[in-house]
């Protein structure tokens, strides 16, 4: 069945199309091994066109193949576009018109029934006939008939809608149902503070687990301390200062595919209920689980759901999930009793105390710190360690981050240790090969997914994919807030608004029944000699849903980040937020990373670098070779180790340097603004100090798909050298080396450097020293 819209009515079918993007080579023929029929693949690509995201789908030519992948430095500078395909949710525009309605006339009542809330837009002396005029139009080729009146069961179904995503609030009284708008708390708050707000919630939505909700939540609020109109922001574009102060590695960018089935999960611990678990590989029978939390592998870019079922404490991987359907509840004195976990793996590994062990020591303990860990022997010479773990294979690509200080003893089962072994003599061959101990991975059976197809509206509400988050929504309420404000709009001005609103391509081929988002314009305002006006003027300057309302209470509980507000905007936001529940409940969700935790004790330094970038002077301190200055430039922020670092400029020898928060003393602010750009320095540092690793891969056990997924911070590009051998290039800077020197080690026997020397020769010395540590 052909599509009518491009907009999106469910978020399945686009959750699975990003996922393959996202696993390595994807391309039109490759995407049906998992689940994609060419037919949606092209359906996508068209509609991401559509919205003007066509650029973020790279069609990369290696050897014979198209690959598509998706544009990563968007997300090192702290734009997840993903967050965006919630705002593309398919509503009819006249439905527009109904919700602005309803809000708009709570907000005058104050307080209103449904029968208050019908009789007035009825009443109301233009609103009914902007209502029918847009019909009339958009039915002029159809034997369709206008309405007389607007339904009260349609106000009333609608109103409904509006209370499930948090708009509206509900309240009993005397038999009958009262609707107030939710209050948000945040209007009253100075201009100051509101950009400081901002810069929390910038920074925030690209750590956070449920991001999409602060990323509508910004969006919200930046026009309330920027003070422009939407006409001037697509007319001349600009970005906030703190925008370019940031920088995010290993933040996962694509758990935000996932969101939808993270809420689901969220809702039902809160509520204590059961969940229903399907998967995208139909050989797996559904489960009906006990949830308990939700953990986090930045490193690996994967999320966990840990349940019980049938007694046992299971995990499952979220990107393996299809649905997941809430079911009946279960009592807390009827819980699961914790059991002693069994593991099905268990590792006896050495560690050598070779020249400078100490610190790679502690890394291997921090790294391990949520593995059971029992320290067999301490000798002069070496450590050795028994690792008890459920999947060992996930260990190893770690383990051999650590070479050449660590060595496998033995391993239950016994091929742990056989694959870890041949896989470092494998290192040593000049042509890859496939280890004899390794097997071919079979790729799943698969049901093949077409175009999504209509789905009636009684559907159930998405928190994320839903009318208020619809950018068709949300640009009209934004036009209907400029007209309230004083803004002088024109006719015109509404049409270009409109052509070249955020997400859409004004020159990419319109569907069938996206031609009447078009026109909608003109029916919400009323002509005068003044000019025109509002059709809706009492709509309030902010309405929140309840994700944006959790996320910024997760924004004040999450010691992360909630530094980055002043304790009176701390305190003025916990009094509004006072009833509203976290997302998650407590110790519902751990970062769960195989990496060194760089969690830091106090957060004075980060404040103090933040207060130092926005008053645009000088950070110092005292060393051992005396007092360090530079100008701050960019906080960096490392998702699976929780450390910030510094990237600042050095003015005595004029060029930038790397410094991890945790380990520098208590910072000094400088007095005086200086005259230096550090962010135009950092880009012509970027451009003149770029380096580019070029290596070959095999790809032997889904190496190629490792290998993009080990390299989700950096743009890959690459060709075909011959069958299942890939040259690509990887492009970083100084400062990333030790992080492309440990995801080469992570890669092991798949890959051979062939160019920088320096890097080539470095994993060759450390493959060596741990081949002669074997002794066999």
């Amino acid at each position: 069945m052909p599509s009518v819209t491009n907009y999106l009515k469910n978020f399945k079918n686009i959750r699975l199309f990003f996922r393959s993007l996202a696993m390595g080579l994807h391309t039109r023929n490759t995407a049906s091994k998992r689940g994609i029929k060419k037919s949606l693949h092209d359906d996508y690509l068209k509609r991401l066109a559509y919205f003007n995201m066509g650029s973020k789908i790279r069609d990369t030519q290696i050897g014979r193949m198209h690959v598509h992948t998706i544009a990563k430095q968007d997300f090192y500078w702290g734009h997840n576009y993903l967050s965006s395909l919630y705002s593309l949710y398919a509503m009819k525009p006249e439905t527009i018109i109904l919700i602005l309605a309803i809000i708009n006339t709570i907000s005058e009542l104050e307080t209103a029934s449904i029968t208050d809330i019908y009789e007035a837009i009825n009443d109301h002396p233009h609103i009914l006939s902007a209502y029918q005029d847009f019909l009339a139009e958009k039915y002029q080729h159809t034997n369709k008939s206008l309405p007389d009146i607007i339904e009260k069961q349609m106000i009333s179904r609608l109103i409904k809608r509006l209370v499930t995503i948090g708009i509206i609030d509900e309240i009993s009284e005397r038999n009958t149902y009262i609707y107030r708008l939710m209050p948000s708390g945040i209007e009253n708050i100075t201009d100051q503070h509101l950009e400081l707000l901002s810069r929390a919630i910038f920074v925030y939505k690209n750590i956070s687990l449920f991001s999409t909700a602060g990323s509508t939540l910004l969006k919200k609020i930046q026009p309330l301390h920027t003070n422009t109109s939407l006409l001037d922001e697509l007319e001349q574009p600009t970005t906030q200062a703190y925008e370019s102060q940031y920088l995010f590695t290993y933040n996962n960018p694509l758990h935000v595919i996932d969101e939808s089935l993270f809420y689901t999960i969220a809702q039902a611990l809160q509520d204590d209920r059961m969940l229903e678990l399907s998967f995208y590989n139909k050989r797996r029978p559904k489960v009906l689980v006990q949830p308990v939390r939700i953990e986090s592998d930045y490193i690996g870019n994967r999320d966990y759901l840990i349940a019980y079922h049938k007694q046992k404490l299971v995990t499952f991987r979220i990107d393996s999930i299809d649905t997941i359907v809430t079911k009946g509840a279960f009592t807390k004195a009827n819980q699961i009793p914790q059991k002693d976990t069994k593991y099905k793996t268990t590792l006896h590994v050495r560690f050598y105390k070779l020249p400078q062990y100490e610190p790679v020591w502690d890394d291997f303990n921090n790294t391990l710190r949520h593995v059971t860990t029992i320290v067999e022997q301490d000798t002069s010479q070496y450590i050795d360690v028994e690792l008890q773990v459920q999947d060992g294979q996930v260990l190893l690509p770690v383990l051999r981050t650590f070479l050449p200080y660590i060595q496998i003893l033995h391993s239950i089962p016994k091929s742990i240790r056989t694959r870890f072994n041949d896989n470092l003599h494998h290192t040593q061959h000049e042509i890859v090969s496939e280890p004899s101990s390794y097997t071919k991975k079979i790729h799943p059976t698969w049901n093949l997914l077409s175009p999504e197809p209509t789905d009636s509206d009684n559907a159930a509400v998405s928190p994320l994919l839903n009318e208020m988050t619809a950018i068709t929504c949300s640009t009209q309420y934004r036009i209907q807030q400029d007209l309230i404000n004083g803004i002088s709009y024109t006719l015109d001005d509404l049409q270009y608004i409109i052509n070249h609103r955020p997400l859409l391509d004004s020159y990419a081929p319109v569907e069938e029944n996206d031609q009447y988002e078009q026109t909608l314009p003109s029916y919400l305002v009323i002509s005068s000699d003044q000019g025109i006006q509002p059709l809706f003027p009492h709509l309030p300057d902010l309405v929140l849903t309840t994700a944006e309302r959790m996320f910024l209470k997760d924004l004040l509980t999450d010691r992360r980040i909630n530094w980055m507000l002043p304790i009176d905007i701390q305190q003025h936001l916990e009094q509004t937020l006072a009833e509203v529940p976290t997302t998650l409940p407590a110790n519902a969700w751990a970062n769960k990373s195989l990496a060194v935790d760089r969690t830091a004790d106090s957060y004075t330094n980060h404040w103090l670098c933040t207060q130092a970038m926005i008053e645009q002077t000088t950070l110092s301190w005292e060393t051992h070779e005396g007092v360090t200055t530079v100008i701050p430039c960019k906080l960096e922020y490392n998702t699976a180790t929780n450390g910030f670092s510094l990237i600042g400029y050095h003015v005595a020898d004029e060029t930038f340097h790397y410094y991890a928060l945790d380990t520098l003393p208590t910072v000094t602010v400088g007095n005086v603004p200086v005259e230096i750009d550090a962010n135009a320095l950092y880009k012509e540092y970027q451009e003149t100090n770029r380096k580019t690793v070029l290596f070959s891969i095999y790809d032997l056990n889904n190496a190629i798909d490792r290998c993009f997924n080990a390299f989700c911070n950096y743009e890959i590009v690459g060709s075909e050298t011959g069958n299942n051998t890939f040259t690509l290039t990887v492009e970083y800077l100084p400062f990333q080396e030790k992080d492309i020197v440990r995801i080469l080690l992570s890669l092991g026997a798949a890959i051979r450097v062939q160019e920088p020397s320096i890097i080539k020769d470095q994993l060759n010395t450390i493959y060596t020293q741990a081949i002669s540590l074997l002794g066999d």
